[in-house]
């Protein structure tokens, strides 16, 4: 009798390994297909991101006001769609400004896009901080997040596009719209971002400075296209989008033939732990 009653707790025993076996083997088989789908909503999440970033939507001329010509060729106007902001691909060395003669700049800059003015165009705009901007989160400014998401964090080289811009503070740093003042050494200072080393800084006006101007909102939005007979209907020009649109089509077709062999592993797992 006692041999048997062991012999049944050693079945019971069996009996319950096997059924932890199954138990642990559903987890891992969802574990494995929850982790599998996070993966695939990354990377085609990334690729939708990467699309839609900035976007060329048209061009315009600086334009004098006052005379009511032109002051230079065609410019593109890069829309941000993630900070809905429309950035103007012109970046200009002053010399040794001070912030006040930057955003002076800024503040009277005009654009002519197909006969419409814009004029609201200022210095870009930074988050809040304290007092020392190591404080300001990398992606704390407008630049920083241009810089960081929409460029991808790669640094301009002097002569190279970047991006859809043909022209970015390569070198010294882009002035943002925080003045600091003039301290004790006699030089004014300001907040900048600097596109060589990815980051925020404090500037003076003892070394050279670049602006970009920037505009609230998508500015091509609201600006009709000159007629012109037999033309094309114009179309946007999308940063990144021969190679994104050529990865999406990729990791589609990676899709179709990973997802039915995941799922033909993971049933193939339950079943052996069945």
């Amino acid at each position: 009798m006692r041999k048997l009653r062991i012999k049944d707790l050693n079945q019971n025993v069996e009996m319950k390994n096997v059924e932890m076996s199954r138990i642990k083997g559903k987890y891992a088989a969802k574990q494995i297909l929850v982790k599998f789908f996070i993966i695939c909503l990354m990377i085609f999440g990334g690729f939708a991101i990467a699309q839609a970033s900035l976007l060329i939507q048209c061009a315009g001329q600086i334009w004098d006001v006052t005379n009511n010509v032109a002051l230079s060729d065609d410019i593109n106007l890069i829309y941000d769609t993630i900070q809905d902001i429309t950035w103007l691909d012109y970046t200009e060395n002053l010399g040794m400004p001070e912030w006040s003669d930057l955003n002076d700049r800024a503040e009277n800059l005009a654009v002519n896009v197909n006969g419409t003015i814009f004029d609201s165009w200022r210095l870009p705009a930074t988050d809040t901080f304290e007092n020392d901007i190591s404080e300001l989160d990398p992606l704390g400014s407008e630049l920083g997040h241009l810089y960081h998401i929409g460029l991808d964090g790669v640094e301009p080289k002097y002569g190279d596009n970047v991006g859809p811009f043909s022209e970015i503070g390569y070198r010294d740093a882009t002035a943002l719209n925080r003045d600091i003042g003039i301290l004790g050494d006699g030089w004014d200072h300001y907040y900048a971002f600097e596109f060589r080393a990815g980051e925020h800084v404090e500037w003076r006006s003892s070394e050279d400075a670049y602006w970009i101007p920037v505009h609230d909102g998508q500015v091509c939005q609201s600006v009709p296209e000159p007629p012109v007979w037999g033309a094309a209907p114009a179309q946007a020009s999308v940063y990144g989008s021969t190679t994104s649109n050529e990865n999406s089509k990729t990791a589609n077709h990676l899709a179709f033939l990973l997802i039915p062999m995941g799922v033909a592993i993971l049933l193939k797992r339950y079943r052996q732990k069945k």
